[in-house]
């Protein structure tokens, strides 16, 4: 933590440390009596390893206990109505891709139209409701188009969410067997459809860093069973801020996502080329490990590409890990972006840098203090290969926080040293000038009032 703690206008909630483990892949996914699905609030989390940030947490609690919102049924009657369009799906890969827009494009919706979020929820309804459509009518296209998209959610949904679907679909293969109602209409299926849910990563992985370093994009090899619809998956990663998932989706080849990856990025990926894991190792995977798409931290303002991969990335995730265990590898270990990092040395430099640039003359005891409190500030809660990121994007969360201290000399003294902050970064980054002219504008400009200039981080607010 910052040496120099900082009093707030309103408290600065912070993911803190995380829990280590995964409930999520912990839930047994029983049914309730009645055969009906269990209640899915348990079957989706924030974090790619069943962990709901601190934060996450807290914003639960604030809110309190919540019923379900009377629209959730209507969501999910319209989302069951539009999957549909996943009986034209020919291959497993086509079934996760129109399975995650369908998702994407309600939730979107949902996210944008109600002031409370509902995804717990919404995956629950869903899950009932189809049950419901296959037992009363099972040979009607409606339940057709439901048996498919638990089909979808076995390949893109939690494990535990996957284990949910998957629970309905072989209650429905044992009554086909028997030769009950319920089970009418299951023969028709194509043969792909047995392999959804089989997807696994093969261990090649690729990652892509925009010029500052925060904006990642990890690419890793899928295929399923016998090679079949072999493709890429890629993360797009903002770090910049609270980590979370900006994007993705699956692609033909590293080159194809590489390409997708630069467009949705912007300038400041422009002529990145993707690095396998084998040099940069491990580590850099810290990102999806810390990736916080946790409910309670929903805005509403999400681009709809965060909410096509929403479900689908932390799944990615999951396969990721096993991937590497395979290979004799593994994701990060726990770490603490909140407490496990020392600001000292990153103080020490810069502190060195401003005395320089006054020619030798010390800093005063109100200077030196708000160096240390505006490093804290900034390392805390980011990456630690990011300690050093000045990206525009940074920048305005940085100045959002700054803004919300009690204002102070201190708090007076560190607004006045952020253009030789950002200088002092820029120069040990070793930034092109675009980049460091870049970062100094977007601070000049919100230091005036304005805004961000979109150009960096596209679609993230």
């Amino acid at each position: 933590m910052s040496p120099v703690s900082r009093s707030r206008k309103s408290k600065k909630e912070s993911p803190g440390s995380r829990r280590s483990g995964n409930p999520a892949n912990r839930l047994p996914g029983q049914r309730a009596h009645d055969g009906a699905p269990a209640p899915a609030r348990g079957l989706v989390s924030g974090s790619p390893f069943g962990r709901v940030s601190a934060l996450g947490v807290l914003a639960g609690r604030l809110r309190g206990p919540r019923e379900a919102p009377a629209w959730v049924a209507d969501v999910a009657a319209d989302l069951l109505d539009g999957a549909v369009i996943l009986l034209d799906a020919q291959s497993p890969r086509a079934l996760e891709d129109l399975t995650a827009r369908l998702f994407g494009e309600h939730l979107h919706r949902m996210a944008d139209k109600h002031d409370e979020t509902g995804v717990a929820w919404l995956l629950d309804a869903v899950l009932t409701l189809a049950l419901t459509r296959l037992r009363t009518e099972p040979d009607a296209p409606a339940a057709q188009a439901a048996l498919r998209l638990l089909h979808g959610l076995r390949a893109i949904g939690s494990p535990a969410l996957a284990h949910a679907a998957e629970d309905i679909i072989k209650q429905q293969r044992r009554s086909a067997r028997a030769g009950t109602a319920a089970g009418a209409g299951q023969a028709a299926a194509p043969d792909w459809l047995a392999h959804t849910g089989k997807l696994r990563m093969t261990g090649e992985v690729w990652t892509i860093r925009d010029v500052y370093g925060a904006r990642i994009g990890v690419i890793a090899t899928t295929e399923y069973p016998g090679g079949l619809d072999r493709a890429v998956y890629l993360f797009d990663v903002d770090a910049c801020a609270f980590i979370t998932i900006a994007g993705g989706g699956a692609f033909d080849d590293v080159y194809q996502a590489a390409a997708a990856w630069r467009t949705a990025v912007g300038w400041a990926a422009d002529g990145a080329q993707p690095v396998t894991l084998a040099e940069t190792g491990t580590e850099v995977l810290r990102c999806l490990r810390e990736a916080d798409l946790s409910e309670e931290l929903i805005r509403g303002n999400e681009p709809r590409t965060v909410w096509d991969e929403w479900l689908r990335s932390m799944r990615r995730v999951h396969d990721l890990a096993a991937a590497l265990n395979r290979t004799g590898r593994s994701m990060p270990g726990e770490l603490s972006l909140y407490h496990d990092y020392d600001p000292q040395p990153l103080t020490a430099q810069f502190t060195a840098y401003l005395v320089q640039l006054r020619g030798g003359d010390p800093l005063g005891t109100v200077e030196q203090n708000a160096a240390a409190a505006l490093v804290g500030e900034w390392l805390d809660g980011m990456l630690p290969d990011t300690h050093l990121t000045v990206s525009p994007h940074r920048l305005q969360h940085q100045i959002e926080l700054i803004n919300d201290w009690l204002e102070d000399e201190v708090t007076t003294t560190v607004k006045a040293l952020l253009p030789g902050w950002v200088a002092f970064l820029a120069h040990s980054a070793n930034l092109p000038q675009r980049a460091t002219d870049a970062a100094l504008t977007t601070l000049a400009t919100l230091q005036a009032g304005g805004t961000r200039d979109s150009a960096h981080c596209p679609g993230i607010h």
